[in-house]
């Protein structure tokens, strides 16, 4: 979960004050420590631990099309199969038996509910086809800071087509406490004949502090294979901020 996803989600009804203030504190922090980058560069202290460049935007024509198409069966399949009753009745009235009429209306209800289904799968896919979102090319930067413990995550996207650089994001942020530290593993493809996960060498940094336990974190992926480059960052990451290393 993103910074701003956990403010969004404090209870305004019940707030959990400490929470609250621990959640504005990070905010504060962030969008301080992004400005001074923005302005004049690294503050004196501040690393650069990660760079990730990807593109994102333009059209996706494999998965729009297989989700579209996995959305119009769903419309048109229990829709066939209420046309093609509804025709054998009207050819055939004297045909008709009370739990043909019966099982019409259910199968209405249900034709329904799946059309609705299919109508909620194939629309992002139609509008992706249609009217794409505009491919952006997108630098994510993890920063640590540990003169103050912190570690932020910036997202600066640049418009392909026109070259207009939008404002910097906050994809996540949060303190280290004692107990906080940075884990290396790596993830085995796996799968079947259908589907086969490739597998990545992964590398997490848990913040572990009383107020957010186990919810502030953020991890960087690395292909599987990448062991040697996620080893040397998790080895990083714990010497600049001070934290335990697991292999």
């Amino acid at each position: 979960m993103g910074l701003m996803d956990k403010l969004n989600s404090v209870d305004q009804s019940s707030p959990n004050h400490s929470e609250e203030k621990h959640l504005d504190d990070i905010l504060d922090r962030a969008e301080s420590l992004m400005a001074a980058i923005e302005a004049e560069g690294a503050p004196s202290g501040v690393h650069l631990a990660y760079e990730l460049e990807y593109q994102r935007g333009g059209r996706n024509i494999v998965e729009s099309g297989f989700w579209g198409l996995l959305g119009l069966m769903f419309i048109g399949v229990p829709v066939g199969m209420i046309a093609m009753m509804l025709l054998a009745f009207l050819s055939n009235p004297s045909g008709i038996t009370p739990l043909g009429l019966i099982c019409l209306p259910l199968l209405g209800v249900g034709a329904f509910a799946f059309a609705s289904m299919g109508k909620d799968i194939v629309s992002e896919p139609v509008r992706n086809l249609t009217d794409p979102d505009p491919v952006e090319h997108v630098v994510e930067r993890t920063w640590l800071d540990p003169g103050n413990r912190f570690v932020a995550v910036y997202l600066h996207a640049t418009d392909d087509e026109s070259g207009i650089e939008y404002k910097p994001e906050i994809v996540t942020a949060f303190f280290l406490g004692e107990n906080s530290y940075v884990s290396v593993g790596t993830q085995h493809p796996h799968g079947g004949a259908d589907h086969v996960d490739p597998g990545r060498e992964i590398v997490a940094i848990y913040a572990m502090t009383k107020i957010t336990d186990y919810h502030s974190a953020h991890t960087i992926t690395f292909a599987y294979g990448q062991r040697l480059k996620a080893d040397e960052l998790g080895k990083t990451i714990s010497d600049v901020m001070g934290i335990r290393l697991k292999n």
